[in-house]
């Protein structure tokens, strides 16, 4: 993905703003915090090249479910949304006309909440698939039981990136039932909207490296623009794994060129990741040939992450979502 080349003051809700120096620009370094910047002559520049200044950090946002008017919903524990995606009454349905899988819209009704969810029944699987990309999946996997055990593997890594699905039967179909995130924007509609390369956030930047590092874990052989999606606080939401965890135990190499880098709290949690917890917790959604490739996947993604802390750097490679870009002027001017 192309970074766009920018030269950002970075407004902040304090009185100072950050601005990035061009001499010290590396390809994070350019994005910005937020999409929202302006051009300002500085009065007074500190430069800050190997250290960020104390009190300086990236707010991260919260994740906030809402109903279908917008509202935040009640929910405070995937327990409580998950019971009530289980238990709510579906009281319409519709196509939602994207996907390959053809997915439904559903609103469903409960103890006076009103909310929409994703429905999506695919359950196929075949030995041997011809992907679009023109590469041939071995063992191909599309299922919604996939969609379920990428977001229970997403909590024993403490992701959030997946939005509490289900297991229900709708109908005549039985498929996952997913909380539907509202007001989403696709990299797709993004592009469409007349913009280039990829979006500015450097906080959307650094999810977008947790999520292919998440792809890579889970051998996702659909992620297109489509399904890369975030809201209007720019949380990233990955909303469509069917076409996961098949039984092959290697990183896709085209998909492992665009590594650049992870969370420390994602590289950690999959350093810990036990086979125990994951056959628990995805052991009915898969079988013990898919968790035993995925076991060995994160091995190997853990190795490629160590091999290029060695060779990069751990700071290159590794950060925290409240980390302050690096090479940061503060201006303390007005216009």
């Amino acid at each position: 993905m192309e970074v766009p080349s920018v030269d950002p003051v970075l407004e902040t809700s304090s009185p100072c703003k950050w601005r990035l120096g061009r001499e010290h620009q590396s390809e994070e370094e350019v994005m910005l915090l937020s999409p929202k910047f302006t051009q300002r002559s500085a009065l007074l520049v500190l430069l800050f090249s190997s250290f960020v200044a104390p009190g300086i950090s990236q707010t991260v946002p919260d994740r906030v479910f809402r109903d279908v008017d917008g509202k935040p919903l009640p929910f405070q524990t995937d327990a409580e949304a998950e019971e009530f995606l289980r238990a709510a009454e579906v009281t319409s349905q519709k196509d939602i006309g994207v996907g390959v899988t053809k997915p439904k819209q559903l609103v469903l009704e409960k103890d006076g909440l009103k909310v929409h969810a994703a429905f999506n029944y695919v359950d196929r699987e075949g030995q041997r698939e011809k992907l679009e990309d023109g590469s041939v999946e071995m063992y191909f996997l599309d299922s919604y039981k996939a969609d379920i055990a990428t977001y229970k593997l997403s909590r024993l890594l403490d992701m959030e990136m997946i939005p509490p699905g289900v297991e229900r039967q709708v109908g005549d179909d039985v498929g996952v039932v997913r909380l539907w995130i509202e007001d989403l924007e696709s990299y797709d509609e993004w592009i469409e909207e007349g913009n280039t390369g990829t979006p500015d956030s450097l906080y959307v930047q650094r999810q977008i490296k947790d999520q292919i590092v998440f792809d890579l874990l889970i051998r996702n052989t659909d992620r297109n623009r489509g399904n890369i999606n975030w809201d209007p606080d720019e949380n990233l939401w990955m909303i469509d794994q069917t076409r996961s965890l098949a039984r092959v135990a290697e990183l896709r190499d085209k998909e492992a060129k665009k590594f650049k880098g992870s969370s420390r709290a994602l590289y950690e949690a999959m350093i810990a990741l036990k086979a125990s917890d994951v056959e628990r917790e995805l052991g009915p959604y898969i079988g013990k040939f898919e968790i035993k490739a995925l076991m060995k996947r994160r091995d190997k993604l853990v190795k490629l992450i160590d091999t290029e802390v060695k060779k990069k750097g751990e700071d290159e490679i590794l950060f925290n979502y409240t980390d302050a870009p690096k090479g940061l002027v503060i201006d303390y001017g007005d216009e």
